[in-house]
């Protein structure tokens, strides 16, 4: 006899943007992107049960101040494309338990889509595969594709194409988020505005400095083309960054849109004991995770 669970719990991970360059314009007039993208041990939990008794299905988020913000909403998205897709009838009760915050740069509401994605094909047994996902994802949100790989990658486009970076090599993260965020929205329309200058590609070099452990040329090799955006919006990321930087942390910089900064460390000792200046005060939220292969 087939037997079907009820309920599911998945893990909706973080990722860190090691490098991200804006490359242009499509069409449509979406940014077009050269990313190399890692994802982290830090993630939020998405609870996955069947309501067979229920003609609608509900999403809740454990943290109030997101209750109206598009972190549900993307997962509503997810999940209107996968019953369209599948044609599947059934509903769920939804419960996202959050440890990432939001307007942070680490990608938290694409993520828990694809957790929610990936939770839906296995409680349902869909018949289906992560390249058939991820052109559903695409249309959910830049990064549900790359959540849905969850794994180191060079990401382009506008996030629909996800190229795997094989990395045996991990790293402690230091992730330090000021009291503000910054709307991705809102960031990209002040890039548009400053008009900054457009890079010869070097994605592969950093995806190959990071998986062989070369944090000097890492360090040089990086860029995030909306840190100068996201600093003039919101200059504390500066001043993290700075303040990093004077404590010879090898790699520092801003993930996404921001407003995280991250730093990244081969030993924990160091890694805790920078943590803790941070941890001390009340002015950031202070995580220390590490990627993942």
């Amino acid at each position: 006899m087939f037997f079907r669970s009820s309920s599911i719990l998945v893990r909706s991970h973080a990722k860190i943007n090691v490098s991200l360059r804006v490359l242009g314009k499509n069409t449509a007039d979406y940014h077009l992107l050269e990313m190399f993208n890692v994802p982290l041990e830090l993630h939020d939990a998405l609870e996955i049960d069947m309501a067979p008794d229920s003609d609608e299905s509900f999403i809740t988020v454990d943290d109030i101040a997101l209750k109206h913000h598009m972190r549900a909403n993307i997962c509503t998205k997810a999940l209107n494309a996968m019953r369209e897709r599948f044609n599947f009838r059934e509903h769920f009760m939804i419960k996202i338990h959050k440890e990432i915050p939001f307007a942070a740069g680490l990608g938290g509401g694409s993520s828990n889509a694809a957790a929610l994605m990936r939770g839906i094909v296995d409680l349902l047994h869909l018949n289906t595969n992560v390249e058939e996902l991820m052109n559903i994802g695409k249309d959910i949100g830049a990064d549900v594709p790359f959540f849905l790989m969850n794994k180191p990658a060079i990401v382009k486009g506008i996030g629909e194409i996800v190229l795997p970076v094989n990395c045996q090599k991990t790293y402690f993260c230091l992730l330090i988020k000021p009291d503000d965020g910054l709307a991705t929205k809102d960031v990209f329309e002040k890039y548009d505005q400053i008009g900054l200058e457009t890079h010869d590609s070097n994605v592969q070099d950093i995806a190959e400095a990071f998986k062989e452990g070369r944090l000097n040329d890492l360090s040089v090799l990086r860029i995030n083309d909306l840190e100068k955006p996201a600093i003039s919006l919101l200059p504390e990321i500066q001043n993290l960054i700075d303040s990093l930087q004077e404590e010879k942390v090898p790699v520092v910089g801003m993930t996404g849109s921001g407003s995280t900064v991250f730093a990244l460390f081969e030993n924990f000792k160091t890694a805790k004991e920078i943590a803790k200046k941070y941890i001390r005060t009340d002015k950031y939220t202070v995580f220390l995770t590490r990627t993942m292969m």
